[in-house]
Protein backbone atom coordinates (compact mmCIF):
# COMPACT_ATOMS: atom_id res chain seq x y z
CA UNK A 1 0.00 0.00 0.00
CA UNK A 2 1.36 3.24 -0.96
CA UNK A 3 1.37 6.30 1.20
CA UNK A 4 0.27 9.46 -0.59
CA UNK A 5 1.75 12.98 0.64
CA UNK A 6 -0.83 15.19 1.87
CA UNK A 7 -0.65 19.16 1.48
CA UNK A 8 -2.72 20.78 4.10
CA UNK A 9 -2.68 23.97 2.44
CA UNK A 10 -4.55 22.09 -0.58
CA UNK A 11 -6.81 19.88 1.36
CA UNK A 12 -7.81 23.07 3.50
CA UNK A 13 -8.43 25.09 -0.20
CA UNK A 14 -10.40 21.96 -1.06
CA UNK A 15 -12.53 22.02 1.47
CA UNK A 16 -13.28 25.64 2.02
CA UNK A 17 -14.51 25.85 -2.01
CA UNK A 18 -16.75 22.59 -1.17
CA UNK A 19 -18.14 24.66 0.92
CA UNK A 20 -18.56 27.39 -0.54
CA UNK A 21 -20.00 25.94 -3.52
CA UNK A 22 -22.74 24.82 -0.68
CA UNK A 23 -23.43 27.51 0.97
CA UNK A 24 -23.81 29.08 -2.93
CA UNK A 25 -25.98 26.52 -4.37
CA UNK A 26 -28.28 26.26 -1.07
CA UNK A 27 -28.56 30.12 -0.86
CA UNK A 28 -32.19 29.39 0.86
CA UNK A 29 -34.97 31.85 0.20
CA UNK A 30 -33.94 32.41 -3.27
CA UNK A 31 -36.04 35.61 -3.20
CA UNK A 32 -33.36 37.41 -0.57
CA UNK A 33 -30.24 36.38 -1.90
CA UNK A 34 -27.17 38.10 -0.79
CA UNK A 35 -25.55 39.96 -4.18
CA UNK A 36 -22.01 38.14 -3.74
CA UNK A 37 -23.73 34.86 -3.01
CA UNK A 38 -24.84 35.44 -6.91
CA UNK A 39 -22.91 34.72 -9.90
CA UNK A 40 -22.68 37.86 -11.79
CA UNK A 41 -25.21 38.34 -14.77
CA UNK A 42 -22.58 38.38 -17.63
CA UNK A 43 -20.21 40.64 -17.24
CA UNK A 44 -18.62 41.13 -13.58
CA UNK A 45 -17.03 39.27 -10.93
CA UNK A 46 -18.36 37.90 -7.15
CA UNK A 47 -17.15 35.31 -5.31
CA UNK A 48 -19.93 32.86 -6.62
CA UNK A 49 -17.46 33.19 -9.42
CA UNK A 50 -14.32 31.68 -7.94
CA UNK A 51 -15.92 28.27 -7.18
CA UNK A 52 -15.31 26.88 -10.61
CA UNK A 53 -11.59 28.47 -11.10
CA UNK A 54 -10.77 26.76 -7.55
CA UNK A 55 -11.83 23.58 -8.70
CA UNK A 56 -9.56 23.63 -11.28
CA UNK A 57 -6.74 25.16 -9.54
CA UNK A 58 -7.40 22.75 -7.06
CA UNK A 59 -7.47 19.76 -9.78
CA UNK A 60 -4.28 21.26 -11.63
CA UNK A 61 -2.19 21.69 -8.49
CA UNK A 62 -2.94 17.79 -7.49
CA UNK A 63 -2.61 15.99 -10.70
CA UNK A 64 1.03 17.81 -11.15
CA UNK A 65 1.91 15.95 -7.99
CA UNK A 66 0.11 13.20 -8.29
CA UNK A 67 1.23 12.16 -12.21
CA UNK A 68 4.84 13.38 -11.07
CA UNK A 69 4.86 10.42 -8.43
CA UNK A 70 3.76 7.91 -10.61
CA UNK A 71 5.97 9.04 -13.42
CA UNK A 72 8.90 9.04 -10.89
CA UNK A 73 8.07 6.06 -9.33
CA UNK A 74 8.39 4.41 -13.24
CA UNK A 75 4.99 3.41 -13.92
CA UNK A 76 4.06 3.09 -17.59
CA UNK A 77 3.08 6.20 -18.75
CA UNK A 78 0.13 4.49 -21.11
CA UNK A 79 -1.37 2.67 -18.17
CA UNK A 80 -1.27 5.85 -16.36
CA UNK A 81 -3.20 7.66 -19.37
CA UNK A 82 -6.09 5.01 -19.77
CA UNK A 83 -6.54 5.40 -16.14
CA UNK A 84 -7.02 9.31 -16.97
CA UNK A 85 -8.76 8.62 -20.01
CA UNK A 86 -11.38 6.10 -17.75
CA UNK A 87 -11.84 8.56 -14.56
CA UNK A 88 -12.06 11.63 -17.50
CA UNK A 89 -15.38 9.49 -18.74
CA UNK A 90 -16.53 8.77 -15.46
CA UNK A 91 -16.84 12.49 -14.13
CA UNK A 92 -18.60 13.49 -17.44
CA UNK A 93 -20.48 10.68 -17.19
CA UNK A 94 -21.96 11.08 -13.38
CA UNK A 95 -22.21 15.16 -14.61
CA UNK A 96 -24.82 13.38 -17.23
CA UNK A 97 -26.56 11.27 -14.55
CA UNK A 98 -26.88 14.17 -12.26
CA UNK A 99 -28.13 16.74 -14.71
CA UNK A 100 -30.48 13.99 -15.79
CA UNK A 101 -31.91 13.53 -11.61
CA UNK A 102 -32.27 16.93 -11.64
CA UNK A 103 -34.19 17.15 -15.04
CA UNK A 104 -36.47 14.55 -14.20
CA UNK A 105 -36.86 15.81 -10.24
CA UNK A 106 -36.84 19.51 -11.00
CA UNK A 107 -40.01 21.31 -12.74
CA UNK A 108 -38.67 23.70 -15.41
CA UNK A 109 -35.27 22.48 -15.68
CA UNK A 110 -33.98 21.96 -18.52
CA UNK A 111 -31.30 18.99 -19.50
CA UNK A 112 -27.61 20.31 -20.12
CA UNK A 113 -25.01 18.21 -21.63
CA UNK A 114 -22.45 20.61 -20.92
CA UNK A 115 -22.56 20.84 -17.08
CA UNK A 116 -19.60 21.68 -14.32
CA UNK A 117 -18.64 18.01 -13.80
CA UNK A 118 -18.68 17.17 -17.24
CA UNK A 119 -16.19 20.00 -18.00
CA UNK A 120 -13.76 19.03 -14.78
CA UNK A 121 -13.89 15.61 -16.58
CA UNK A 122 -12.86 17.18 -20.32
CA UNK A 123 -9.95 19.53 -18.39
CA UNK A 124 -8.80 16.84 -16.57
CA UNK A 125 -8.05 14.39 -19.57
CA UNK A 126 -6.91 17.16 -21.61
CA UNK A 127 -4.28 18.50 -18.79
CA UNK A 128 -3.33 14.77 -17.28
CA UNK A 129 -2.48 13.61 -20.95
CA UNK A 130 -0.63 17.06 -21.28
CA UNK A 131 1.23 15.93 -18.20
CA UNK A 132 2.54 13.23 -19.29
CA UNK A 133 3.82 14.08 -22.50
CA UNK A 134 4.99 17.35 -20.90
CA UNK A 135 7.37 16.75 -18.12
CA UNK A 136 8.92 20.05 -18.12
CA UNK A 137 7.99 22.97 -16.17
CA UNK A 138 8.97 25.59 -17.99
CA UNK A 139 7.42 24.04 -20.69
CA UNK A 140 4.39 23.23 -19.19
CA UNK A 141 3.60 27.13 -18.08
CA UNK A 142 4.50 28.32 -21.91
CA UNK A 143 1.91 25.93 -23.14
CA UNK A 144 -0.60 27.07 -20.21
CA UNK A 145 0.28 30.81 -21.28
CA UNK A 146 -0.02 30.31 -25.34
CA UNK A 147 -3.44 28.24 -24.83
CA UNK A 148 -4.71 31.20 -22.39
CA UNK A 149 -3.80 34.42 -25.27
CA UNK A 150 -5.04 31.82 -28.25
CA UNK A 151 -8.28 31.44 -26.22
CA UNK A 152 -8.27 35.60 -25.65
CA UNK A 153 -7.51 36.02 -29.30
CA UNK A 154 -10.35 33.68 -30.59
CA UNK A 155 -12.89 35.71 -28.17
CA UNK A 156 -11.25 39.08 -29.59
CA UNK A 157 -11.07 38.31 -32.94
CA UNK A 158 -14.25 36.22 -32.93
CA UNK A 159 -16.47 39.03 -33.02
CA UNK A 160 -18.16 39.96 -29.18
CA UNK A 161 -17.69 38.78 -25.64
CA UNK A 162 -21.72 39.36 -25.59
CA UNK A 163 -23.59 36.20 -24.65
CA UNK A 164 -24.88 33.74 -27.43
CA UNK A 165 -22.77 36.12 -30.13
CA UNK A 166 -19.12 35.14 -28.73
CA UNK A 167 -17.17 32.62 -30.93
CA UNK A 168 -17.53 30.10 -28.11
CA UNK A 169 -20.74 30.24 -28.00
CA UNK A 170 -21.76 30.05 -31.17
CA UNK A 171 -19.12 26.85 -31.61
CA UNK A 172 -21.06 25.16 -28.47
CA UNK A 173 -24.79 25.84 -29.92
CA UNK A 174 -23.40 24.21 -33.31
CA UNK A 175 -21.80 21.39 -31.63
CA UNK A 176 -24.73 21.20 -29.30
CA UNK A 177 -27.30 22.25 -30.52
CA UNK A 178 -30.04 23.12 -27.63
CA UNK A 179 -28.50 20.92 -25.38
CA UNK A 180 -25.54 23.88 -24.68
CA UNK A 181 -27.44 25.45 -22.48
CA UNK A 182 -30.32 25.46 -19.89
CA UNK A 183 -32.95 27.44 -19.81
CA UNK A 184 -32.70 27.79 -16.20
CA UNK A 185 -29.59 28.60 -16.03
Amino acid sequence: MSIVKRYAALDAMRGLTVAAMLFVNNAGDWSHVYPWLEHAAWHGCTPAGFIFPFFLFILGASLAMSLDAQVSKGLDVADIRKKILWRSLRLFMLGILLHLVAWALIDGRSFRLSGVLQRIGICYAVIACLITYVRQLSSQVLLCLVAMLAYWALLFWGGSYEPHLNLIDKIDTALLGKLAYSHDA
